[in-house]
C-alpha cells in the first residue's frame, strides 16, 4: 500500500512567543501551545523525509530560533507547572537543530553566535559544546564569520564605555560567556591581540556593579580558554598575563584606587592563577615565564578578601558516597548564615543562571570552597562527581525554603510591644471622631493664602531675622591665626627694619652664617635676573631655567616659591647679601663719614708741640671753628653753614658724654621717675 503524498504534509509551526507577550498568556493557552509544540516537533523528527520536508519548512526553523531566543530571556520557575512537558520539547527541539546543523548549508540563523551562545544557555553546557562543535568542524568559516562580528561588536560597546547603551553591553557580554564556557575556540578568538583585553579593562572602569561581574567572569572565562582545547595556546595567555600585569602597574601609579581595578579583583574574586599554573604544569611549557609572571600578579591580591577566603577553605573531608548531597529537607533544617549568603553571592556573580538552592548544596558538598567550586563548574566536572549533581535537576522547592526562611524569622525575632505612643487606642486611632471636628489648618480662620501673604505686620521681625543671618560669619569660631609666626614660610622680623637697616646689615655681617650652596646659586641668580625666576610657561621651557634646575637640582614650583619668599624675609635677604654680595659681583658704593683724620706728609716730629714739649693733640692744636670746614654762624642759608651745623658735634663724645639728655629719656622709658 502506498502513503498518500498529501498526509506528509504538516501544518507550520507557531513560533514561541515573545517574553513579553508570556506574562499574558493563560495557562489553559500554555497547555494547548505545548501540546501543539510537542506533537508537530515529533512528526518532523520521526519523519523519514526529514530532509525533503523539514528543512524546506521555513516554520519549523523560525520556531527553534524563537524558542531558544525566548527561553533564554524566561526564568524556568516561570513554566514550574509544565516543567515535564517542557523538559519533553527541549530534548525534541536539540534533536531538530542538531539535524538542521548538520546539513552542508545550514541555516544561517543558526549559525549566529547570539543563538549558539543562547543554545549553549537553554540545552546546557553539554548539549551546547555539541552543537558549537558541529559548527566549528562542519562549517567552520561561518563560525569563524560570526566570532569575528561578535568580536567587532563587544569592543566596539566596550569602548563607547558610559555613552553607549549600558544594558546591552551587559546583555551581550552575558550571552557570550555561555558561548566561551561551551567553546575555547571562541574564547582563544577573542583573546588573539591585545585589543579586546584593552577594551575590559578599559570598561571596567565605569562604576556599575552588575556591569563589573559580567566583564569579571568574561575575562575569567576567556583566559581559562586559552588553556583549554585541543591545542592550548601557552604563549598567547602568558602575552594577556603580561598585558594585564602593564595594565594592573599603570592603574596603580595614577589617580584612581589602588584596588579597584580589573586585575585586582579577577587575582581575588577568581581561582585564576592556581588554575592558570595548573593547566601550565599539565601541558609542560612555558613554566618558568609563566612562575614569574604569576608572582608578579599575586601582588595586586586584595589582602581583605584574601583572608576572608582563606578562613573558608576547610579540609577536605571523606564522605560516604550515598551521604555526599542532603536531601531538601535536611537543607531545609539548616540555618543558612550570613557567611553562607556572601559566598552563595560570589559564585551567582560568576555564574548568574545557576539558583540559590543548587549553589547552597555545591557549597555543603565542597566545604564553602568557592575556588573549588568554581573550577568545577567551569570545567563541567560536578555531573563525573559520585554525587550526580546537576544544576537543572538538583533543586529544593521554593515553598518549602520561603516557608523555613519564614520560620527561621519568627524564631529569631522577639516579641515587640505594639503600644507606639500615648495615644494609641483614642477616639481618633479608632476613627471614632466626628467628621465636623476635622479640619485643615487653623480653625475658623477667614483669611485665605493671598491675605497671609500681604499681611506686612511680622515684616519688621523677618526683617530683623534675616540681618542677623546675614551678618552671622560662619567662620568665628575659628581660631586666629595671623600672627602664627611658624605657618607663614619663613622668619618674619618683628621690629621695624626700615628704621634701622645699617645696623640690620652690621648684625648680618657679623653673624656666623653658612647658607647652603643651593642658596648661593639661586642668590646670585636672581641677582643676575630676577625674570628667570617667572611662573610662565616660557619660562619653564627656556634654557636658562633648564640650567638652573640641573644645578641646584630643584623642581619649578621649588624655584620659583623661593623667589617669592626671598623679599618678604628682609633678614633673609640681608643675609644673602653679606655672604655672597661680593665686590666682584655687585659694586658697593660706602660713603664716607663727614670728617676724616688725614696724615700729613709731615713726620711726627713736625707737629706742633707745646711749651713743655708734648705733641698737642690734633683737635687741641686747632681751634674750634678751624678744622677746614665752614663757620658755624656763617649766613643760615649757605649750604657750608648747614653742612658745618650738623658736624659740629661729631668729637664730643671722645671728650666728655653730652649726652645726657637722651640717657635721662631712655631712664624714664624703662619706668624710672626724676627724685
Amino acid at each position: 500500500m502506498k502513503m498518500n503524498p498529501k498526509v506528509l504534509q504538516l501544518p507550520p509551526m507557531v513560533s514561541f512567543p515573545d517574553k513579553d507577550w508570556c506574562h499574558s498568556i493563560s495557562d489553559e493557552e500554555w497547555e494547548v501551545y505545548f501540546n501543539s509544540w510537542i506533537f508537530l516537533a515529533e512528526a518532523h523528527l520521526s519523519n523519514s523525509d526529514f530532509l525533503k520536508i523539514s528543512t524546506r519548512d521555513s516554520s519549523v526553523k523560525n520556531f527553534i530560533v524563537s524558542y531558544v531566543t525566548q527561553t533564554a530571556l524566561l526564568d524556568e520557575l516561570f513554566f514550574s507547572k509544565f516543567s515535564e512537558k517542557l523538559e519533553l520539547l527541549r530534548k525534541i527541539c536539540f534533536c531538530i537543530c542538531y539535524k538542521l546543523l548538520e546539513l552542508k548549508i545550514p541555516p544561517p540563523e543558526l549559525t549566529c553566535w547570539d543563538f549558539l551562545a543562547d543554545a549553549s544557555k537553554v540545552f546546557g553546557r553539554i548539549n551546547g559544546k555539541k552543537l558549537v562543535k558541529l559548527v566549528n568542524e562542519e562549517n567552520h568559516s561561518c563560525y569563524e564569520t560570526t566570532l569575528t562580528q561578535l568580536k567587532a561588536l563587544l569592543i566596539k560597546e566596550l569602548n563607547t564605555g558610559i555613552k553607549g547603551n549600558l544594558v546591552k553591553l551587559e546583555s551581550n557580554l552575558k550571552r557570550s560567556n555561555y558561548l566561551h564556557s561551551v567553546s575555547p575556540e571562541a574564547a582563544q578568538f577573542l583573546m588573539a591581540g591585545s585589543d579586546y583585553a584593552d577594551a575590559l579593562i578599559s570598561c571596567y572602569k565605569i562604576m556599575n556593579p552588575p556591569l563589573r561581574r559580567i566583564i569579571l567572569s568574561n575575562m575569567y572565562i576567556c583566559l581559562i580558554g586559552l588553556t583549554r582545547g585541543e591545542t592550548p595556546m601557552i604563549s598567547a595567555l602568558l602575552d594577556q598575563l603580561y598585558l594585564l600585569k602593564e595594565a594592573a602597574e599603570a592603574h596603580s601609579t595614577g589617580p584612581l584606587n589602588a584596588n579597584d581595578s580589573l586585575v585586582s579583583e579577577l587575582v581575588t574574586a577568581t581561582p585564576i592563577l592556581r588554575s592558570i599554573k595548573q593547566r601550565i604544569k599539565e601541558t609542560g611549557s612555558g613554566l618558568k615565564r609563566a612562575e614569574s609572571i604569576l608572582s608578579s600578579l599575586e601582588k595586586f591580591r586584595k589582602s581583605s578578601r584574601n583572608a576572608n577566603s582563606q578562613s573558608f577553605t576547610k579540609s577536605k573531608k571523606t564522605r560516604k558516597p550515598q551521604n555526599i548531597m542532603p536531601d531538601n529537607q535536611s537543607i531545609v533544617n539548616d540555618q543558612v548564615d550570613f557567611d553562607q549568603i556572601v559566598l552563595i553571592s560570589q559564585i551567582q556573580d560568576l555564574f548568574p543562571d545557576l539558583e540559590s538552592d543548587f549553589v547552597v548544596k555545591l557549597l555543603v558538598e565542597y566545604d564553602n570552597n568557592v575556588e573549588v567550586i568554581t573550577s568545577h563548574l567551569l570545567e563541567n566536572s560536578i555531573a563525573a562527581h559520585p554525587g550526580q549533581l546537576n544544576a537543572s535537576e538538583t533543586r529544593i522547592d521554593r515553598q518549602e525554603l520561603a516557608s523555613y526562611q519564614n520560620a527561621t524569622m519568627n524564631q529569631s525575632s522577639y516579641q515587640r510591644s505594639t503600644r507606639r505612643n500615648i495615644y494609641d487606642g483614642d477616639d481618633l486611632d479608632q476613627l471614632a471622631v466626628d467628621p465636623s471636628r476635622l479640619h485643615y489648618g487653623r480653625r475658623n480662620d477667614p483669611r485665605t493664602a493671598e491675605m497671609l501673604l500681604n499681611d506686612r505686620a511680622l515684616a519688621p521681625s523677618k526683617a530683623t531675622i534675616f540681618n542677623t543671618l546675614a551678618a552671622f560669619n560662619l567662620d568665628d569660631d575659628e581660631r586666629d591665626d595671623t600672627y602664627d609666626i611658624s605657618d607663614v614660610g619663613g622668619l618674619v622680623e618683628s621690629a621695624n627694619l626700615g628704621d634701622n637697616l645699617e645696623g640690620s646689615f652690621t648684625r648680618a655681617s657679623s653673624s656666623k652664617i653658612s647658607p647652603s650652596s643651593t642658596d648661593e646659586i639661586l642668590f646670585r641668580a636672581y641677582k643676575a635676573n630676577a625674570q628667570l625666576f617667572q611662573r610662565d610657561a616660557a619660562t619653564r621651557r627656556g634654557e636658562p631655567r633648564k640650567k638652573l634646575k640641573q644645578q641646584v637640582a630643584l623642581t619649578d614650583q621649588v624655584i620659583e616659591g623661593w623667589a617669592i619668599m626671598l623679599p618678604r624675609n628682609p633678614q633673609l635677604l640681608l643675609q644673602l647679601e653679606a655672604g655672597y654680595d661680593k665686590p666682584s659681583d655687585i659694586e658697593r658704593i660706602v660713603k664716607e663719614p663727614a670728617w676724616k683724620v688725614k696724615e700729613d706728609s709731615q713726620s711726627l716730629e713736625h707737629r706742633p708741640q707745646n711749651e713743655n714739649g708734648f705733641n698737642l693733640n690734633s683737635n687741641e692744636a686747632q681751634e674750634r671753628g678751624s678744622r677746614n670746614r665752614s663757620d658755624v654762624s656763617g649766613a643760615p642759608g649757605e649750604k657750608r653753614t648747614e653742612r658745618a651745623r650738623r658736624g659740629k658735634e661729631v668729637d664730643k663724645g671722645s671728650r666728655a658724654n653730652h649726652n645726657r639728655r637722651d640717657q635721662r629719656a631712655r631712664k624714664m622709658a624703662r619706668g624710672g621717675f626724676p627724685s
